[in-house]
């Protein structure tokens, strides 16, 4: 089955909520490896109801409320949620002293209105991704950074670094290459990939794998000059193959 991943949006604005919503779920799929369900709020009451009775993996708060502030919101999630909410404050109050005082309240980021819908959907992918590692990593007793023949991964930056370039993925980009490195040498179906890497049953898998695999290959260099081949093989998967110290 799909991970779940839950949103909470508050503006007093419905339009604002809505035009948040419509970036959160229009953007690319390639960078969601869960099922997105978003729940938009327009008075602050009504979301700490919903916090009472529900946890949210992310929360996008205006700033400026008629009834309770996005900054006491804020100091209120901290004291009663998990520790690993993402907390993203929106508001029409710009500059640096705004920006950092939120963030030392504790808020994970601070966007300005207007805000342009790719670059708020790439924030909250982007924290949202680091999240899921953490828990993973948690889970599974698995470091945060680690290394793989010549290549060093970060989960918590969702970077990796190999031939001396730091380079940085999506949440499902990065479990890719992850996937790829721990299992190289070994014949990998698509099916296989798609399960893993996407967390659904594979079914007309081939185009999204196919894809995902170019961009791995183009940003890590996997060519036989830098000491790897990610093989296809025909009607079946892939294949990275190792073929020497690439240093």
């Amino acid at each position: 089955p799909d991970l779940l991943m839950k949103i909470a949006i508050l503006d007093d604005d419905l339009t604002h909520t809505q035009l948040i919503e419509q970036a959160l779920t229009g953007g690319s799929d390639d960078a969601w490896s869960t099922t997105l369900r978003c729940e938009t709020f327009i008075n602050s009451r009504k979301l700490l109801d919903a916090l009472d009775q529900q946890s949210f993996d992310c929360v996008i708060l205006d700033r400026k409320l008629p009834d309770i502030s996005g900054d006491d919101l804020l100091q209120h999630i901290r004291t009663h949620s998990p520790s690993d909410t993402v907390v993203i404050i929106v508001s029409s109050l710009a500059g640096a002293e705004h920006s950092a005082a939120l963030l030392a309240a504790g808020a994970d980021d601070y966007i300005t209105k207007p805000f342009h819908g790719a670059e708020l959907y790439a924030r909250v992918q982007r924290l949202l991704s680091r999240r899921i590692f953490s828990q993973n990593a948690a889970a599974e007793e698995v470091p945060n950074i680690f290394s793989l023949y010549d290549a060093h991964f970060d989960r918590i930056h969702l970077s990796i670094t190999r031939l001396g370039v730091k380079t940085f993925f999506t949440g499902r980009e990065f479990a890719l290459a992850e996937f790829l490195f721990r299992h190289a040498e070994q014949p990998l179906s698509r099916a296989e990939i798609y399960s893993k890497v996407w967390h659904r049953p594979a079914v007309n898998t081939s185009r999204a794998v196919d894809t995902l695999i170019h961009r791995i290959r183009t940003k890590l260099q996997l060519e036989a000059q830098y000491g790897f081949v990610l093989q296809p093989i025909y009607g079946f998967g892939y294949r990275l193959n190792v073929l020497g110290s690439s240093s």
